[in-house]
């Protein structure tokens, strides 16, 4: 994204997409939980048992940021983003100089999109 890089982690099962952070170690710097929708669609997060804060960057299809929420709580029990096919969870503070309308560029992306 940008001049950032980051070695996700791929969520997409119904499973990996529920428990996102809960009961994990904090992320290293450059690390990430990249989470797989399979579509743009309003997706509702929470914070419940993640014990650290993260940064939340959503992802449309097109490959474009679509929303950025820097230093999430821990425990917050409702956070609903834009419209998005991916979620991308940081630690807190990578999502510094991340702008909606970013371009994010991944083989991982390109493999998973139209």
């Amino acid at each position: 994204i940008g001049k950032n890089t980051f070695v996700c982690r791929h969520s997409t099962s119904l499973l990996s997409l529920a428990k996102g952070q809960r009961f994990s170690r904090q992320l290293q710097q450059g690390q990430g939980l990249l989470m797989d929708f399979g579509r743009d669609k309003r997706v509702v997060l929470d914070m419940l048992f993640v014990f650290h804060p993260l940064d939340n960057v959503w992802i449309g299809t097109n490959q474009r940021v679509a929303g950025v929420r820097q230093h999430v709580h821990p425990f917050l029990p409702y956070l609903r983003g834009p419209s998005a096919r991916f979620v991308l969870e940081l630690r807190a503070g990578e999502a510094d100089g991340i702008r909606i309308g970013d371009r994010v560029t991944s083989k991982l992306l390109k493999k998973n999109t139209p």
